[in-house]
């Protein structure tokens, strides 16, 4: 009886092992982080950009959430929770994921808290916050094109997961399709965009 539970035991260990190694395997996610410091908006078609040293991030912001908070006069009262925010990247480099904005203080002034009741924050016992879901492409950067870019006095680390293994990126991955023009004119296309700084 006793051999019985022992090899029943050890048949166990080893299945549960194979079963997370093939799991692993499977999914074949890699970490990595973003530092981020330069943004770029289009106000009318309603693109964010995030510029990082590696990649691009463009995003699609049909809510208009993200160029409202990043065009607020009094957006130096939020930051970016970068400890509950996290991007997956997929295999065709489409990105996703949720960002988590709150405030430095948990009191605010009547008409900056009207502003983010408006842009449907919440509050908890850490101040305001709001967790923004963001949906868009990733694409290699054009190292050439960061030049002067107003940037941002904070920076922030944001942690990336990708279903990508490390040897497929550059093959599997598109350039940037920002461009800087002859006349310093940032364009994604045809679509003009602004720098974002303090």
């Amino acid at each position: 009886m006793r051999n019985i539970v022992t090899l029943s035991l050890t048949l166990f260990i080893i299945f549960t092992t194979s079963c997370n190694g093939l799991t692993k395997k499977l999914w074949n996610w890699h970490n990595y982080e973003e530092e981020f410091k330069h943004f770029l908006i289009n106000s009318q078609n309603g693109y964010v950009v995030f510029l990082a040293e590696k990649f691009h991030y463009v995003f699609i912001d049909n809510s208009n959430l993200m160029k409202n908070i990043l065009l607020w006069k009094d957006r130096r009262t939020l930051y970016i929770d970068t400890s509950a925010t996290e991007i997956h990247i997929d295999k065709n480099n489409q990105a996703r994921g949720e960002v988590l904005i709150r405030s430095f203080s948990e009191n605010l002034m009547p008409h900056r808290e009207a502003f983010l009741i408006n842009q449907g924050f919440k509050k908890d016992d850490k101040g305001w916050y709001l967790k923004l879901k963001i949906f868009g492409t990733r694409y290699l950067a054009n190292p050439n094109i960061h030049g002067n870019f107003p940037q941002l006095d904070l920076s922030y680390k944001i942690k990336i997961a990708e279903d990508l293994k490390k040897e497929e990126i550059l093959t599997a991955t598109a350039l940037t399709p920002i461009a800087v023009t002859a006349d310093g004119i940032i364009m994604i296309g045809k679509i003009l965009l602004s720098p974002f700084g303090n």
